[in-house]
């Protein structure tokens, strides 16, 4: 017989956070895998820092953006020279991140 494996989704709540899980993973698809009190938020998809619409890092007491594709830090110009996004686009996330 044969033995299932799985990977568990699980939210985290402690020491003013909240986590997300995939296993042991940090693991989000559809927003920040961890989200701090203060309004901090970190994107983290199979373990590494990434996010294709936006900061991987957004800091909004200090207005810190901080962009990671692959657990990679670009500036944001060679993060949207990556993706090739739009400028439309680019006006977007900026007028969002600042």
């Amino acid at each position: 017989m044969k033995k299932q494996c799985y990977m568990e989704h699980r939210i985290e709540r402690y020491c003013g956070k909240t986590v997300y899980r995939w296993g042991h993973m940090l693991h989000r698809s559809d927003g920040p895998a961890i989200i701090r009190d203060n309004g901090d938020l970190f994107w983290w998809v199979n373990d590494v820092r990434h996010r294709e619409d936006g900061p991987a890092v957004w800091l909004p007491s200090i207005r810190k953006a901080k962009y990671f594709l692959n657990h990679k830090e670009y500036s944001f110009d060679d993060y949207c020279r990556e993706l090739n996004l739009d400028r439309e686009t680019q006006v977007e996330i900026l007028l969002e991140y600042g």
